[in-house]
């Protein structure tokens, strides 16, 4: 904590629905940003820590997400669901299997069973034609194979990837973002109260008291 660092008056139920806006919208790097900013001066929520951690997950920022859901209380079904997704992503098909069985026995009703299920089954693995796609894909297949070279813990090979994908298109705003992730540097120069005007909150009217 630094104390000397004012914040806002936002509550934690505003800031809870910036940041989901912000995952709707897909703006991730906004969404760290601001999460970071605030859990300098107190400590994030369990719901917004959920969120900050699907954001990092979303760049593939692995050991971050995991780091978010330990601010998460156990007895939270998105946080099954999402270590779930980060065991799989990595590969460790043995883990999730045991954190499936918790899932399905504390929430049986759970939408996402049955695809973890197939997703378990089928192994996570890199695509056997990797290659022709690095050669002849389009972006999206590119940096989609960076994405899962990143999950796997290939973070020199996912890289050189990304950057080859900003030579050819140098405003691409997924290799854009996942670069910015790979630096490792999720802070931000502007105050929280100047990252915070950006958020675009639909329906909703989120008010500062400026001061």
């Amino acid at each position: 904590m630094l104390p000397h660092l004012s914040m806002p008056p936002i509550s934690e139920e505003k800031l809870y629905i910036a940041l989901y806006s912000l995952l709707e919208q897909d703006q991730l790097v906004l969404l760290i940003q601001i999460a970071e900013k605030w859990a300098i001066k107190k400590d994030l929520s369990s719901r917004a820590g959920v969120l900050e951690a699907k954001a990092f997950f979303r760049l593939c920022m692995l050991e971050q997400a995991w780091r978010s859901l330990r601010r998460v209380d156990d007895n939270c079904s998105e946080k099954l669901e999402l270590t779930l997704d980060i065991y799989l992503s990595r590969g460790w098909v043995a883990k999730s299997r045991k954190v499936l069985v918790k899932l399905q026995n504390e929430y049986p009703e759970h939408p996402k069973i049955e695809a973890f299920h197939r997703r378990i089954t089928h192994g996570v693995n890199v695509p056997k034609n990797y290659e022709a796609i690095l050669r002849k894909g389009t972006s999206s297949q590119v940096l989609a194979l960076a994405e899962r070279f990143l999950c796997l813990g290939k973070k020199v090979l996912a890289e050189k990837i990304v950057r080859k994908v900003l030579q050819v298109e140098p405003r691409n705003k997924m290799a854009r973002r996942l670069l910015w992730a790979q630096r490792g540097d999720f802070t931000s120069s502007l105050t929280f109260l100047q990252l915070w005007k950006q958020v675009n909150v639909p329906s909703t009217e989120v008010e500062l008291e400026t001061t």
